[in-house]
């Protein structure tokens, strides 16, 4: 591998003096991936360099943003009791919130209506924490097994391979090529990290004959046979797994034979695949030995030995001498720094377990799994869910539906809090599938899970099927007469997106919404009203904006919900934009602010600065002064570069109308460092 380490070595070396280089390692299953990174990995941590490691699960079970809270822990692991760098507390607490599964809390999302802008506020969070720490140490970020991944985190690698650019940072991902025409999710991500200058695809190819005939015989120990090396080579195309596994097959038929020399006399049928050469060693296993590793390949990559224990009912002497029976010939080994903790050598072999394990057989034993996580973190305020809702619905054909529907339900809204938008429409789909399954979800219940799947997909961008989901909510709500979920319903179909909108199918959605939701449910009828002055005709007739902002204000004001106050001054922003009506303007915004100090909600704050305002008037002071809230905002929400991004804008152009050149070249070079990823979210 030495050209390609080669390579690595030069990405790594940019890194260190300051570039960023994100390299993503391609090839097939077994071809030696781990082990080169491993090879960097070794060299970087040598020169004082942080590694921080996250893996994909593969299949189901794992939280969203998996290799991304692996990655966080390594940080908290390696910097516990160190002392947070000054300016860095946020972001610490934000990776601290994160690593524990609390990217929801941690990312702080505002309406529920701002799903895209939420997650980009915690991506920005994260890419500024891999930012600041790296000014501290130099960082090398691992993810391995991308083809795995979530969306989310797929959507967070793009987002830092854009952010980041001149900061001491080195993100190593390795995935399968042959998967990309299955995971049209990181197809995508390699297209947007392609885009940017320091981004590269490595590709690691098979071994050639010299390297596979050495590597046969440092593992047989005996003299081979060119021959032999050549048929090996030729049948692995120099797989180095496939050869180890070849090697180790070989090895053992040699030694049952009495003869130390693999040479020409010798006749042994090679294994004509991957899964034919694992299931040749696998074959050698006691039986215990092989159903407790079937058990461990349901559990996935890595498996606890106490979970182990307690699924498959047996006692923990026989369990200890069946994975040291695997363990000493190489099929599984024990997790560094983690006693009770095993993982498959390879996921090749984890993969060919579980492949060969008949499909009811299949769903007992994650009958069997998701039985013993429920007897372990029954009494847990936060329970695997995920890993419950996977297993759960895996064993559907052996009963226990709505325990299948209530976990994934629970897992859908988990994720959902912690934006991971596209996990919470796979865990909330599967729950409406099942709720076929079982009478006792009432029509009332199903509307709520539509409403949330609404929501999911809208944040996933998937709009067309969002609607479509609402649409459907809707007709719930008003078969079942729930008020409360029609507007809800009627607000999601709207969408999340201020604009004016003719849509017939939606004014009228809004118009019922309106009609029955009342003011003693002050925060949906805010932001229904607030939306229904976006719909035309609506949006022509001054008057009619007028009235409905004033009512949305009232009832803002009425229950002092930032949420609702957020969507009344949006509404009036819509029913104050021309110059007779500039002291209306000037009056809410002054109350805006005070509501977002009285709240402690700087975002609300932010939205009633407006520059223009004072601006429209000639008021050099006011413009002044709203330029200095603007900075104060912007250091009251540090993780955030679009405040900071339009307050360079702002001093900008104010600069360039009093024809200050000077001040106007020195705000322009702050934007590269503070615009990347706003002017396209904007």
């Amino acid at each position: 591998r030495h050209e390609l380490v080669s390579t690595l070595h030069a990405a790594l070396e940019k890194s260190l003096s300051g570039e960023t280089r994100v390299v993503m390692l391609e090839g097939e299953p077994g071809i030696g991936k781990t082990r080169v990174v491993e090879e960097l990995c070794r060299e970087a941590a040598e020169r004082g360099v942080t590694v921080l490691t996250g893996r994909c699960h593969e299949g189901e079970g794992a939280p969203a943003f998996w290799p991304w809270i692996q990655t966080m822990r390594d940080w908290m692991r390696l910097n516990q009791g160190k002392p947070i760098p000054d300016g860095l507390e946020a972001e610490a607490a934000f990776f601290t919130s994160w690593a524990r599964g609390n990217m929801g809390k941690a990312a702080k999302p505002a309406l529920e209506a701002d799903a895209a802008e939420a997650r980009f506020r915690a991506f920005d969070s994260a890419a500024r924490g891999l930012q600041g720490f790296a000014k501290r140490t130099p960082l090398v970020l691992v993810l391995e097994d991308m083809h795995w991944a979530d969306p989310a985190s797929l959507g967070l690698l793009s987002f830092v391979g854009a952010e980041l650019h001149h900061d001491p940072v080195l993100v190593l991902g390795t995935y399968r090529d042959r998967e990309l025409h299955s995971t049209p999710e990181l197809f995508q991500t390699l297209a947007d990290l392609a885009r940017q200058p320091t981004s590269r695809r490595l590709s690691i190819r098979g071994l050639e004959f010299d390297y596979v005939a050495q590597l046969l015989g440092q593992i047989v120990g005996s003299d081979m046979s060119p021959a032999l090396a050549e048929s090996v080579t030729a049948l692995t195309e120099g797989n180095p797994f496939f050869v180890v596994e070849i090697a180790r097959i070989l090895g053992a038929e040699a030694s049952v034979l009495e003869s130390g020399d693999l040479g020409e006399g010798l006749e042994i049928e090679l294994p004509a695949s991957i899964s034919d050469t694992v299931e040749r060693r696998l074959g050698g296993l006691s039986a215990d030995t092989r159903k407790f590793l079937n058990f461990a390949a349901v559990i996935g990559r890595e498996f606890g030995t106490t979970l182990l224990l307690e699924a498959a009912g047996t006692e923990r002497g026989l369990v200890s001498e069946s994975l040291e029976e695997a363990a000493t010939i190489g099929i599984i080994e024990p997790v560094q720094g983690s006693p009770d903790t095993y993982r498959f050598g390879h996921a090749l072999i984890r993969e060919t377990l579980y492949q060969g394990i008949r499909g009811p057989n299949q769903a007992r034993l994650h009958r069997a799994i998701a039985e013993a996580l429920e007897r372990r973190h029954g009494e847990s305020a936060t329970p695997p869910l995920t890993a419950l809702a996977h297993h759960w619905y895996q064993a559907v054909a052996t009963g226990g539906v709505e325990k299948a529907a209530e976990y994934c339900e629970r897992a859908g809204l988990q994720a959902l809090s912690g934006l991971a938008f596209e996990e919470a429409a796979v865990h909330l789909k599967r729950a409406l599938e099942l709720a076929d399954l079982h009478p006792s979800l009432d029509q009332a219940g199903r509307c709520e899970l539509l409403l949330q799947l609404g929501q999911a997909e809208w944040g996933a961008g998937e709009h067309v099927s969002a609607r479509s989901t609402f649409a459907r909510a809707a007709a719930l709500a008003r078969q079942v007469g729930s008020a409360e979920g029609f507007a809800r319903a009627a607000i999601g179909y709207y969408g999340f997106e201020h604009g004016i909108t003719a849509d017939a199918v939606t004014l009228a959605l809004l118009e019922e919404a309106a009609g029955w939701i009342g003011a003693d449910s002050p925060v949906l009828r805010t932001r229904v009203l607030s939306r229904l002055q976006h719909m035309m005709p609506h949006a022509n007739r001054m008057e009619t904006l007028r009235a409905l902002s004033l009512e949305a204000l009232d009832l803002g004001r009425a229950c002092g919900d930032v949420e609702a106050l957020g969507e009344a001054f949006r509404a009036r922003a819509n029913a104050t934009q021309g110059p007779d009506t500039l002291d209306e303007k000037l009056e809410w915004e002054k109350e805006c602010r005070e509501w977002g100090e009285r709240l402690g909600d700087p975002w609300l704050s932010w939205f009633g600065n407006d520059v223009m305002s004072p601006l429209t008037r000639g008021d050099r002071h006011g413009v002044l002064e709203a330029l200095r809230h603007s900075a104060r905002f912007a250091r009251a929400m540090p993780s955030n570069r679009l405040v900071a991004f339009i307050g360079i804008l702002q001093q900008s152009g104010f600069a360039l109308m009093e024809g200050r050149f000077d001040d106007l070249r020195r705000h322009i070079e702050q934007i590269p460092d503070a615009g990347k990823n706003c002017v396209s979210w904007v």
